[in-house]
């Protein structure tokens, strides 16, 4: 099933044509609700499955009405195709609703704020490979159809660069206030990915080739540091339990290392890891949201 969804991840990311990115990211989102609730005997685990079931369908259903109505508008769903039509026919009355369907359906796939709700559950009650694995990559074609879309239709929307701005904001100050009092790692690093997800749209959001730079950048190193975090959290715990806490984690951390004298290396590596992904020198994380702002 993993391998499927990497296939249709793939797709998405390869795919000019909007109804053929809305299957393929389906297919993805499928397997996906099927990998979370395979763990079945856990409550968590079948209550996370469903939760995400109902927020992806609910963001499918806007996306595909999105994409229905830019069909409507414009006759095609190929991507070069709609940026034509649009640039000849301006201000066509269905396009801004097409723009808000779209959206919204984008906001529930990167749990942006006010649709950030299911995101700390479903990575709470995911079994602990999978939810690394959500972690790093499923958000990965999504984003670039995102950036498509953008590049090929909203460009030229006007204020639709400043709605996204917005709405990266907002998300940024519901995650860090959400984070404050978040003790369960799980539930923290899914609110934690709200914040680098805000980052990486308002560095897309720019228009511009630094803005894009910015954006890969910050999406790289933020990778990176999801990478070498889950990988001690999997070292510590194969299947971490649904209650796993930040105080548990770094009280376990000396004690991972099967050579004693390469205790205090592992723990400044964590650290480092911690410090880049939030932000803050010398973590490498630093550089991209400095030359964001």
């Amino acid at each position: 099933m993993i391998f499927i969804v990497t296939i249709s991840m793939l797709i998405v990311t390869n795919a000019q044509d909007l109804i053929l990115a809305g299957v393929a990211l389906e297919c993805q989102s499928l397997l996906l609700y099927v990998i979370i609730s395979m763990k079945r005997y856990s409550n968590l685990a079948v209550e996370a499955a469903a939760r995400y079931f109902m927020a992806g369908a609910f963001s499918a259903c806007l996306m595909l009405l999105g994409i229905s109505v830019i069909y409507l508008s414009t006759g095609s769903t190929d991507l070069a195709r709609v940026s034509i039509i649009l640039h000849e026919c301006e201000n066509l009355p269905k396009l801004y609703l097409s723009v808000v369907l779209l959206l919204a359906g984008f906001l529930f796939k990167f749990a942006l704020a006010p649709l950030q709700f299911w995101i700390a559950d479903v990575y709470q009650g995911s079994y602990g490979y999978f939810a690394s694995y959500m972690a790093m990559v499923t958000k990965l074609p999504t984003l670039v159809l995102f950036v498509k879309c953008m590049i090929y239709i909203w460009l030229g929307i006007l204020y639709m660069d400043s709605l996204i701005k917005l709405v990266a904001v907002f998300s940024l100050i519901i995650s860090c206030l959400y984070m404050v009092r978040e003790l369960n790692f799980k539930r923290f690093w899914a609110i934690s990915s709200i914040s680098h997800m805000s980052y990486i749209v308002l560095a897309f959001s720019l228009g511009d080739y630094q803005g894009v730079a910015t954006g890969i950048l910050y999406l790289f190193i933020y990778l990176i540091s999801t990478l070498g975090i889950w990988t001690i959290i999997l070292r510590m715990k194969k299947n971490p339990s649904h209650d796993i806490t930040l105080t548990e984690f770094f009280t376990r951390l000396p004690r991972l290392s099967v050579i004693k004298n390469h205790q205090n290396i592992l723990t400044l590596f964590v650290v480092f890891l911690f410090l880049s992904a939030a932000g803050i020198p010398p973590g490498v994380g630093f550089i991209p949201k400095f030359l964001l702002f």
